[in-house]
């Protein structure tokens, strides 16, 4: 139940998030800050999500609300492709990458450990530096 309460959350701000520009660059660094701030801000919850205590495949509703997450990434990932921000092809070709480092960032952040090796670069502006030069 926490893991889907967290999806749901997740959901949500990035929902509330993209729909405060037009501009779909702009709204792919904006969503990739709160990815990771909603992350950082809920470390339980997000520990809880993806776990390896969590086998989705015995709770479909985090599956649900997860999958409806992860189509947030992949919606604006087709919007950019149509406007020509990004390559077209398969965005799941795209999304792999691109979640793996919001996901990476938000780890690495949540257990201190880009501190531990010196890293001190606020963890939202390090994944827009990375998703600028990942994509544009």
């Amino acid at each position: 139940a926490a893991a889907t309460q967290g999806f749901v959350q997740l959901h949500e701000t990035l929902d509330a998030t993209a729909a405060t520009t037009t501009d779909l660059s702009e709204q792919v660094l904006a969503m990739g800050r709160a990815y990771v701030r909603w992350a950082v801000t809920h470390p339980d919850y997000y520990l809880v999500m993806f776990g390896s205590e969590l086998d989705k495949s015995e709770s479909p509703e985090a599956l649900i609300a997860g999958e409806r997450t992860f189509d947030d990434l992949l919606d604006t990932i087709v919007r950019c492709q149509r406007a020509g921000l990004l390559p077209a092809g398969d965005a799941r070709e795209l999304a792999g990458p691109i979640w793996s480092l919001l996901h990476g960032v938000s780890m690495l952040a949540i257990g201190s450990d880009l501190v531990h090796v010196g890293i001190d670069e606020d963890p939202e502006m390090l994944i827009e530096r990375a998703l600028r030069k990942l994509l544009f």
